[in-house]
């Protein structure tokens, strides 16, 4: 299956302001590396519903998952998000060995950013990867379009 996405969002329902944001954002930088659009679920899944085909389609045609993570990002009420993080937890390990590569190089295919709860990150993610903090921005509005650390930090993420 190609790749038709740069990244996928992957964000809890009820955080379209922050996710929609920085899709926005990251779209503009990855823009000027890729030909690629995000991917972010515009048709958000409702309790009941069942996983949409459309959503495991495109999580595998995008060259990574950006993580949106705040302290419900792992419900057990709600496992959308967890089912899109363990599956490219599994697209990561079967696209490195295709590659040569360990498991454990210098770069995954997962990308968490922190908006908050950092002290309630799963060990999975603290032990194993690095995430990008982003607890000092501000949750909705545009506000952080103009804040200059925040653009520094969409930046290294495109990279």
């Amino acid at each position: 299956m190609p790749l038709q996405y740069s990244c996928f969002i992957s964000y809890r329902h009820g955080q379209d302001d922050i996710a929609k944001n920085l899709a926005s954002s990251l779209g503009t930088e990855l823009g000027l590396w890729l030909d690629m659009d995000v991917y972010i679920d515009k048709g958000r899944l409702q309790g009941g519903d069942f996983f949409n085909n459309e959503l495991a389609k495109a999580l595998c045609e995008s060259v990574c998952l950006v993580v949106v993570y705040t302290p419900t990002y792992f419900s057990k009420q709600h496992t959308y998000c967890a089912r899109e993080y363990k599956a490219m937890e599994a697209l990561e390990e079967q696209r490195l060995k295709e590659l040569g590569l360990p498991k454990n190089k210098q770069h995954g295919l997962i990308i968490p950013i922190v908006y908050r709860g950092e002290s309630k990150l799963p060990k999975s993610i603290t032990n194993e990867r690095n995430y990008h903090l982003f607890e000092a921005f501000q949750i909705g509005g545009r506000d952080n379009l103009e804040n200059e650390e925040y653009a520094t930090q969409i930046k290294k993420i495109a990279e």
